[in-house]
């Protein structure tokens, strides 16, 4: 068994559905662009892929030595004078972004969906059981047509012939 919600699942469904059909379409789509684009043919000497390659790992692993020895001589890869900055206090609150999505999202989210569930408990739920009881109470009310009183199965059979004159006359009248 997963591990994951059930819900996180059903979201991902329509990715897999968008996947498989991009695989299925694949061959056409790359035949289409193939025709589309002009051929890109892009070469660079060997000389400068092996420098941009030694450039790279070079800035990669000095900076892994620069944080080593900046950890084993201070204890911390900032110093206090380093804390105290801009720069450093919008990285380490990652851009403020949680509290940004906190306030400009999360937040009217929860009022949006705290008033839907008020509505839905004060309207919804009330046209809901309103026809309940109203089919409820009609059922009530129709028992005595069917116990054999006769009076009341043809006043039943009156109302209802009454009520389809009135609905033919109203759907004529509309044409």
């Amino acid at each position: 068994p997963h591990e994951t919600y059930p819900y996180v699942i059903a979201a991902m469904v329509p990715l897999v559905v968008l996947a498989m059909v991009a695989g299925f379409t694949k061959g056409v789509f790359v035949e289409m662009i193939t025709k589309q684009l002009p051929i890109l043919d892009i070469h660079v000497s060997t000389t400068t892929f092996w420098v941009l390659v030694m450039l790279t790992l070079g800035i990669a692993l000095g900076g892994i030595a620069l944080a080593y020895f900046k950890h084993q001589k201070d204890g911390s890869y900032f110093s206090a004078q380093m804390k105290e900055t801009f720069v450093y206090k919008l990285l380490a609150n990652q851009y403020y972004m949680p509290l940004i999505i906190e306030k400009m999202i999360l937040k009217p989210y929860l009022w949006i969906s705290k008033a839907s569930w008020k509505i839905d408990m004060h309207v919804v739920d009330e046209i809901v059981d309103g026809i309940a009881r109203t089919v409820y109470s009609t059922g009530e009310k129709s028992t005595g047509a069917q116990n054999a009183n006769l009076s009341k199965s043809l006043l039943s059979m009156a109302v209802g012939l009454v009520f389809f004159i009135v609905l033919g006359a109203i759907y004529s009248f509309a044409k």
